[in-house]
């Protein structure tokens, strides 16, 4: 049985001319989902993010015809259109449709961010029955980014504590996914590199990003206390999900300096002078 079809965004492929869907349509149902790709506390807590969350603004489909060459099409649609979990799939169908009559058909997919940063890839082959419709719904994989931090002023504080943490989990993060627990909490500070107010202590462990999560010369980024005589100057963040964080910085076990990160692009590096950090006095 066919599942309906409630179009919003609709798209034909032919050779020439226009196609309208029918009350039957035929064709191909597109619907995505977006998971982080860190590992650090575990597969299973890789969670969803939104597509405001992953920084995505559309997903682009080329379908070719495997049969006739001639029949090809490019199509873009905006993020949040075909933008599904499994549980809603279950219960209604997406909103992008694809009319194309029945047979094989390759599907090259890409999730693409605002101003092209980056580009994630999917390829597939489908097959269209006819008088019914065909399902593709990938899971694109958040691209990940290594980041340079360095520290300054050390001979200011005794201990260190850093918490790396989701700038707004309430936007970011599709609650319930069943990976690292429910999204809550509050934001922080907007743009890049800023600075937001000075308060607080440690973040809700949800609004955390990983509890397992370390720089390559030790540093926790879930609140372990590090020693300001030891620490490095120079420490390397794997493989961090694109996205928008804040990171908490506390001096000698007082109030948190959170200061807003966005990481979007390679080669991102950030600087703090312990002895002048943004939100001090």
């Amino acid at each position: 049985m066919s599942r309906a079809l409630r179009p919003l965004v609709l798209a034909a492929l032919s050779a020439a001319g226009c196609a309208f869907p029918s009350l039957d349509p035929t064709g191909l149902e597109l619907a995505w989902q977006i998971r982080e790709s860190n590992a650090a506390d575990g597969d299973d807590a890789r969670r969803l993010r939104t597509c405001e969350g992953a920084l995505a603004a559309a997903v682009e489909a080329a379908i070719a015809d495997e049969d006739d060459p001639d029949r090809r099409g490019t199509f873009t649609y905006p993020c949040e259109s075909g933008y599904a979990t499994a549980e809603v799939l279950q219960a209604e169908p997406s909103d992008v449709f694809v009319s194309l009559r029945p047979g094989d058909y390759q599907v090259d997919a890409a999730l693409l961010s605002g101003a092209g940063l980056f580009r994630v890839p999917i390829s597939e082959r489908v097959s269209i029955p006819a008088r019914g419709q065909a399902l593709l719904a990938p899971s694109f994989e958040l691209p990940t980014v290594d980041v340079l931090v360095r520290f300054s002023g050390q001979a200011a504080c005794q201990t260190l504590t850093a918490h790396l943490r989701y700038q707004s989990p309430e936007t970011a993060l599709v609650p319930d996914d069943g990976a690292g627990g429910s999204s809550g909490g509050t934001g922080g500070a907007g743009g890049t590199g800023g600075a937001g107010s000075t308060g607080g202590t440690a973040p809700p462990p949800e609004d955390l990003y990983r509890r397992a999560l370390a720089t390559d010369a030790g540093l926790s980024l879930s609140g372990a206390s590090a020693d300001c005589a030891g620490l490095p100057p120079t420490h390397l963040v794997e493989a961090l999900d694109v996205g928008r964080y804040v990171l908490d910085l506390a001096l000698d076990g007082g109030a948190a300096c959170p200061i807003a990160v966005t990481v979007d692009r390679p080669g991102l590096a950030f600087s703090f002078d312990l002895a002048n950090l943004p939100c001090a006095g």
